[in-house]
């Protein structure tokens, strides 16, 4: 997991949540913001325990992009993310993050099968 790997490497894990752009009231964006940001703080609180450096960011944006943009501008050494494995139709219309990512990406990146 990629909490062994930050442990045994001494390395620092930044989460980065990406929400989707939405034309919602801004309320619905407010409540969603801070549901992901209390989610992840926990995330954060429940590693720094462990010994393990570790924060979060949540970014609102096209996924594959916002990732890949950050991981370059904050010069990360490594992308960790899931992908949920689909494949056929199901990946044929609703795309694949991780697989922008890979192509668009300069930052080495550890695919992790969710679930």
């Amino acid at each position: 997991s990629v909490q062994r790997l930050a442990a045994g490497l001494a390395a620092e894990i930044t989460f980065l949540q990406v929400l989707p752009a939405s034309g919602v009231m801004d309320s619905v964006n407010e409540r969603e913001t801070f549901e992901v940001n209390a989610y992840l703080k926990v995330q954060v609180l429940a590693l720094n325990e462990q010994g393990i450096a570790a924060n979060h960011i949540v970014r609102t944006g096209e996924a594959a992009a916002e990732i890949a943009d950050f991981a370059a501008v904050n010069k990360m050494d490594m992308i960790a993310m899931s992908t949920h494995g689909r494949t056929g139709i199901s990946r044929a219309l609703m795309g694949s993050v991780a697989e922008t990512v890979i192509r668009n990406s300069s930052v080495p990146i550890l695919l992790i099968k969710a679930g």
